[in-house]
């Protein structure tokens, strides 16, 4: 909840210096990759979380383990895979990465992919919490049994 928070306030102040801005393409261009990236940070704050909950040895060396391998992996296997953020062919792969700026570009006309990344970001960020809480709950009800017995 309270990276939820700090975002909603980052957003906040981002959006509103990018609405001053005089140019509209620049301006849609740099809402659009505000929202795709508090969109993956919001997914991996709660992954981590997921992750630190896990009953596992050491899960902080896990959790850095597996956003390392979140944020860096994507990109090294779209440039493995010659999937270029600036070719119009694939480029949308490249939205799901920590780089959705480089292949946001509002002269060719993608923003319904733009649109259905984010839809897409929504999901994932909704399952992952689902299942957050799923794991809360469960720890909450296993630890009111070993009180009441």
């Amino acid at each position: 909840m309270a990276i939820g928070i700090n975002l909603v306030i980052t957003g906040l102040i981002w959006s509103s210096w990018i609405l001053l801005w005089h140019d509209n393409e620049i301006k849609l261009r740099a809402i659009l990759t505000l929202i795709l990236s508090l969109n993956i940070i919001l997914i991996y704050a709660a992954i981590a979380q997921f992750v630190l909950l896990m009953k596992v040895k050491k899960p902080v060396i896990w959790a850095v383990g597996i956003l390392g391998g979140l944020i860096s992996l994507p990109p090294i296997a779209l440039f493995l895979l010659s999937i270029s953020p600036y070719s119009h062919s694939h480029s949308n792969l490249w939205l799901f990465s920590t780089f959705p700026w480089l292949s946001i570009d509002l002269n060719y006309p993608a923003i319904a992919s733009i649109l259905m990344a984010i839809i897409g970001q929504w999901s994932v960020l909704t399952l992952v919490t689902l299942q957050l809480t799923r794991k809360i709950r469960k720890l909450g009800t296993s630890n009111s049994q070993k009180l009441l017995t």
